[in-house]
């Protein structure tokens, strides 16, 4: 912070440090809310965790270097300010890898338990689920399939609950908390409606292909044990993320 002391650097800015410092931590947490990191089931893979606390990251030093801007901070040592956001993604990643053992550990045990439903009863829908299934950290039990239009059932591990069309019946009759779709590329017409039915319930959407006609701009991506798996997750909070954006945009 230069030669003063370091209270008084904040002092001569008209700034007090506890306001300053709990701004920051709101700005952090809103940071790391706003890409979706605390929507614990939303990436299955800590590297995807990284990714999106790298990109928090770059957002709160963009506004922190901007409010020093703003408010003359020029006896605040970049140096410090290096440190600081290299060290606090760090412990918060970190801190994430930790709770994602404990949450493992207590899927293992049977705990946390999250039901999935698979839309498709192709080759690609049995693989995905056989392999989601075969991740016991990840707490997901696959209840059944659903049939598409045109597509040969093969030789499936879960039982056939009914056709596409039955998929609101299910949502109110069985308890669904995630949905796979696991379509061919001539049902692709299927995706969209799905997927707005599945969120409108507030259904986590799970696509294990990477169609590139189709565009889910909220949704994460990453590489699950051989599969692109796009994951949409539903929520409340979507407008008010997309007013978050705005402020930052501006």
């Amino acid at each position: 912070f230069g030669d003063g002391e370091w209270m008084q650097i904040w002092q001569r800015l008209g700034l007090d440090i506890r306001l300053v410092a709990a701004a920051f931590s709101i700005v952090w947490v809103t940071a790391l809310w706003y890409r979706g990191m605390y929507q614990l089931r939303t990436r299955w893979r800590l590297q995807s965790e990284a990714l999106e606390i790298t990109r928090a990251t770059l957002l709160v030093a963009a506004f922190s270097l901007s409010a020093l801007f703003i408010f003359h901070g020029e006896g605040v040592s970049r140096l410090f300010l290096l440190f600081l956001f290299v060290t606090q993604p760090l412990v918060t990643l970190a801190l994430r890898g930790v709770m994602r053992a404990w949450f493992t550990s207590l899927r293992h045990q049977g705990y946390n338990t999250h039901l999935m439903l698979v839309v498709g009863t192709g080759r690609l829908a049995r693989d995905f689920a056989e392999r989601v299934e075969a991740r016991a950290g990840l707490g997901i039990r696959v209840i059944g399939y659903l049939t598409v239009p045109g597509e040969k059932p093969g030789d499936l591990d879960r039982p056939i609950l009914g056709s596409i069309d039955d998929i609101e019946r299910i949502f109110h009759s069985r308890v669904v908390d995630e949905v796979a779709i696991c379509l061919l590329p001539e049902n692709l017409r299927y995706l969209d409606p799905v997927t707005r039915l599945a969120t409108d319930e507030g259904k986590t959407v799970r696509i294990p292909i990477d169609p590139i006609a189709v565009a889910l701009p909220n949704a994460s991506e990453e590489d699950f044990e051989g599969f692109v798996v796009r994951s949409l997750v539903s929520g409340q909070e979507h407008d008010l993320g997309l007013a978050v954006k705005r402020v930052i945009d501006i």
